[in-house]
């Protein structure tokens, strides 16, 4: 009913509007665990406090290609190239529009093949199925 609140650095000492804070250590562009807790408060005095503990992974190493020996082309045939959202953990075909809105700091572009890809615990995007 407040509608969109408001965050705040700390907690007020009045409800006034509806607030919230996040209180915690996190981020998305260093691998590691992180423990925050979101608080929220409304302008009637309601309350309410949720723990979370996201795990931001590592994004998958890059296969170099170097010139392969006929049979090692074989078996590297079904490589392509995709393109990987850090942030949801989808990979698309570049020509995807999902792939297209993906934000600078979360895309990147791989060469790969799908099963390596998957390996890493990115999934495919429902869109494009690569």
């Amino acid at each position: 009913m407040d509608g969109e609140l408001a965050r705040v650095e700390s907690e007020p000492a009045d409800n006034g509007d509806g607030w919230y804070t996040v209180k915690g250590d996190f981020g998305v562009n260093v691998p590691s665990k992180y423990f925050f807790t979101v608080i929220a408060s409304d302008s009637h005095g309601n309350r309410a406090e949720r723990e979370y503990s996201p795990e931001v992974k590592e994004p998958p190493a890059p296969v170099e290609q170097t010139a392969p020996a006929t049979a090692a082309v074989a078996r590297q045939g079904n490589e392509r190239d995709y393109v990987l959202n850090k942030n949801t953990h989808k990979f698309h075909y570049p020509s995807c529009g999902g792939a297209n809105r993906i934000a600078d700091h979360n895309r990147w572009g791989v060469h790969m093949t799908r099963e390596q890809i998957a390996s890493t615990g990115y999934s495919s995007c429902a869109h494009c199925n690569p």
